[in-house]
Formats: C-alpha cells, sequence, structure tokens
C-alpha cells in the first residue's frame, strides 16, 4: 500500500470513528430524556441533616454482568447540588468505572444549603487526567464557615443508577436544586477483582482536593427532585 493510499485510508477510518462517536453520543442524551415521575411529595426536603448510614439489611451482591456490587451501607442522603458531572459512554471508551457510575454529584447539606452560595465559595466536578473523579472547593476571602464544617457538610457521590429511568432522572438535575438520593454505598468487584472502594466517612478525604472529601461510591434506586418521586 503506498503512502497516499495509506494517508487515505486512515482519513476515512477516522471520519468514521468521529461519526460513530458522535452518533453514540446523541443516541445516550436522547434515550436519557424525559424521566417518569412516580410520585409527588409535599412535604420539603430536610437538607438541614446529616446523611443517615446503616447498616446493610441486605448484604448480597448485586450483579450488573460480570461486574458485582457489595453493598456497604443503606444510605440517604439529602441536601443541595453544587456540581453535576456526566460521563457520556462512548463506543470507544473503555473507562469501566465511568461506564457503570455516569454521574457525579456535589451535594452539600446545613448552613451550607444557600442559593447564593456562589458568592462566597465554587465547586466543580471533574474527572484527572489519571481518571480519578474529583470535587474541588475554592473558598472566597470571606467565606462564612471554617474548613472542618465544609468538609464535613459535603458529599462527592459517583452514581451507579438502579435503572435507566434513575439514570434519567439524575441526569435532569441542575445545580442548587434540592435533592433527596436513596440506595447502598457500595465496593465494586470486575472480573473478581476489587476496583474501588466507597467511602463510608463524611469527614475523610482524598489526596487531591483540599475541602472535597473521600468519595461515596452510590447506587442509587430512589430519587427525589424537589417535589417529584422517580425510581
Amino acid at each position: 500500500m503506498d503512502f497516499d493510499r495509506l494517508c487515505k485510508v486512515c482519513l476515512v477510518v477516522s471520519i468514521v470513528g468521529i461519526i460513530l462517536g458522535y452518533s453514540s453520543n446523541v443516541i445516550f442524551w436522547f434515550s436519557t430524556r424525559n424521566p417518569q415521575v412516580i410520585g409527588i411529595e409535599t412535604v420539603s426536603i430536610d437538607t438541614t441533616q446529616d446523611p443517615i448510614q446503616t447498616d446493610p439489611v441486605n448484604k448480597n451482591p448485586i450483579h450488573i454482568g460480570h461486574i458485582n456490587l457489595l453493598p456497604q451501607a443503606d444510605y440517604n442522603i439529602s441536601g443541595m447540588v453544587v456540581a453535576k458531572n456526566i460521563f457520556v459512554p462512548g463506543l470507544f471508551s473503555f473507562d469501566s468505572f465511568g461506564r457503570l457510575a455516569p454521574v457525579d454529584l456535589g451535594i452539600v447539606w446545613g448552613k451550607l444549603v444557600d442559593p447564593d452560595f456562589e458568592k462566597y465559595i465554587t465547586f466543580k466536578s471533574y474527572k484527572t487526567i489519571d481518571r480519578a473523579r474529583i470535587l474541588a472547593s475554592h473558598p472566597k476571602f470571606d467565606y462564612p464557615f471554617d474548613y472542618g464544617y465544609l468538609s464535613s457538610h459535603i458529599s462527592h457521590n459517583h452514581i451507579i443508577p438502579a435503572n435507566n429511568n434513575v439514570l434519567k432522572a439524575l441526569i435532569s438535575v441542575k445545580k442548587k436544586d434540592i435533592v433527596n438520593l436513596q440506595g447502598y454505598l457500595v465496593d465494586i468487584i470486575i472480573n473478581n477483582r476489587p476496583v474501588a472502594k466507597t467511602s463510608l466517612s463524611r469527614t475523610d478525604e482524598n489526596s487531591y482536593a483540599r475541602g472535597g472529601g473521600a468519595c461515596e461510591i452510590m447506587y442509587v434506586k430512589r430519587v427525589r427532585i424537589g417535589n417529584k418521586v422517580y425510581q
């Protein structure tokens, strides 16, 4: 094969890859629209309390293909969304954790629940080059709370949806929404190999971002956004 022909083949392959990748993104976004509301609750979500974490009632593994999720705690968290990141599972993505847990939500509670929080602090959920998924917080000079309160009232949740309707609801979540998530904190086993362990504390920290805390891996069965319930 001469050089010109090789270049043409490479160009065609690249164009086809781009088209397939773009098409997979379009399919993902269209397939995750319009979640079905299964109920309306009139009592406001209580964002003043810490997340409720108890020993799991059912400790049996949750099987998703060759992946096992090991419940470590029953978990119920209420608060305000301050950051969100979605990982679109493209055709050429080899990030199995991203495919399994496509949504990250940064949630705060207690005194941090303030619609005007961006006046004194910014949050960002992002993925590093080595695929670590981080929630960074950057308080401004007039931030009214100390570091200890911030770090113990914020949670970065890597979310594994129990079904497609839960996924749709999570994708519809917007920054500053008041939400309640119910499900399990889980460890992840892929092909009999431990891949990721959930945090079981609101006060531990990762090594990347001051104030971000270590992350919860949450299998979510029920989502409430405002007064609308999805499961």
